[in-house]
């Protein structure tokens, strides 16, 4: 019983520790599917930064492109005099530096998004190694999980065990009480038996005494035809080849047949 109890003990803390690992398991399977979407979301924004990137090389070689025609534009212009086409290059020079401005301008934002990028990598990378801490995590909560249900498997089996091995003492205990109870009333019906027998044997021996001297005494008459009291006994008998002794009583103060 007190190993039962204890098993049942057992099998209880065990079964607190298991839905708590279960618990656990839950949770770090929702935060691992939480950063994955995550993950993929990054990943989508990654995507569209690049394509936004390629777009402002794009856009960088475009204004480099008109940066360098402005440039041989002006440098003909010059060569030709600024008397007729002071206009121009004025109107050259202000466009030029516009296109500066706006490479400068694509130039930045390409830098920021460049660090945007990098950080998002990096950001994707850390991600990744917590889903893969969270994954090995995971398949040892549920290798634990799985070790606890089989020692509570064994647990129970065990404990069914005592309780039929219990059973069986109880049954097998009634029955050897029942088998004692029952030798015990067998023993005393006996001595009761023995009892009787022998007071049964005791009577009919004294009634056998009893009749057989006073038949004897009937068939010959009184002993004292035969022989004296004082003699050392007393033949008596229906023939005198069958001859009884009766052994003579001695004298005694006292009345009456001892």
């Amino acid at each position: 019983m007190r190993n039962a109890a204890e098993m049942d003990r057992e099998l209880l803390d065990l079964k607190t520790k298991l839905a708590q690992q279960e618990d656990v398991a839950t949770a770090a399977v929702g935060k691992m599917r939480r950063a994955e979407a995550m993950v993929t979301e990054i990943q989508k924004e990654i995507v569209a930064e690049r394509e936004s990137t390629a777009q402002l090389f794009k856009d960088k070689a475009a204004v480099e492109k008109q940066l360098k025609e402005a440039q041989l534009r002006c440098i003909d212009l010059e060569t030709k005099g600024y008397s007729s086409a002071s206009q121009d290059v004025r109107f050259l020079y202000k466009r030029i530096q516009e296109l500066e401005a706006q490479l400068d301008d694509h130039e930045s934002k390409r830098n920021a998004e460049q660090r945007s990028v990098r950080n998002v990598d990096r950001t994707v990378k850390d991600l990744q190694s917590q889903i893969e801490r969270r994954e090995k995590l995971n398949a040892q909560l549920m290798e634990d999980i799985s070790k606890s249900r089989d020692k509570i498997e064994r647990l129970l089996q065990t404990i069914d065990e005592l309780q039929t091995s219990e059973s069986q003492n109880q049954l097998q205990a009634r029955r050897a009480e029942r088998e004692l109870r029952e030798e015990k009333e067998k023993s005393l019906r006996l001595e009761r038996e023995l009892e009787g027998w022998k007071s049964l044997r005791i009577e009919r021996g004294s009634a056998m005494a009893r009749s057989g001297t006073f038949t004897g005494l009937s068939d010959i008459g009184i002993g004292e035809r035969f022989g004296s009291r004082r003699g050392s006994g007393v033949f008596v008998g229906s023939s005198t080849n069958s001859a009884i002794e009766v052994p003579q009583r001695k004298a005694s103060n006292t009345k009456g047949f001892l």
